[in-house]
């Protein structure tokens, strides 16, 4: 354990960690004033983020296998840092609500008007994104890497559960039935 400092009374507004191939954990925090921050292994934080307002964090791995995350910022813009490219802005503002990160660079957004896109997560001009679906098909995402794949989750706005399988399949998933 160990406390988080970045400036003397700073409070924190979110958090995420992940881990690196080697399985050590890296975290990123939001402060109070929406600044996002790296945790440094001491405790001690850095500054990551501009002049921009970031309201949601994520933890993944780049595609050199080290701690990388993305965030969105209160404008809807889509930001990354990872051992590559340092801190960069991966897509205008207006275009992300929430991100999960996931391995080898990707990032999963859900956007304003609740459609579902993949980040590639590439910096220096080479990042793209690509739609999985639709505008209106999403409220709320996760999504994580297993054997097979990037699996990706989320629930419409019934209510609904499904997942985008690693081939491309959209699956409906049936939700509990007895508790």
């Amino acid at each position: 354990r160990y406390l988080m400092t970045f400036n003397s009374g700073t409070t924190f507004l979110a958090v995420s960690a992940g881990n690196d191939q080697a399985g050590r954990l890296g975290t990123f925090a939001i402060t109070q004033a929406n600044v996002l921050v790296k945790v440094n292994p001491d405790g001690t934080t850095t500054k990551l983020s501009g002049s921009e307002w970031i309201q949601q964090v994520s933890a993944g791995q780049d595609s050199q296998g080290n701690v990388d995350a993305f965030a969105v910022s209160t404008a809807g813009g889509l930001f990354k840092f990872d051992s590559l490219n340092g801190y960069f802005q991966a897509d205008a503002s207006g275009n992300a609500l929430q991100v999960n990160a996931t391995l080898a660079d990707w990032g999963i957004v859900l956007s304003p008007n609740l459609a579902v896109y993949s980040y590639n997560g590439k910096g220096q001009g080479q990042g793209a994104r690509y739609l999985m679906e639709g505008a209106g098909s999403a409220a709320e995402l996760t999504a994580d890497t297993d054997g097979s794949g990037l699996n990706v989750f989320y629930v419409n706005g019934a209510g609904a559960l499904f997942q985008i399988a690693p081939n491309g399949t959209l699956v409906s998933l049936p939700g509990l039935t007895g508790l």
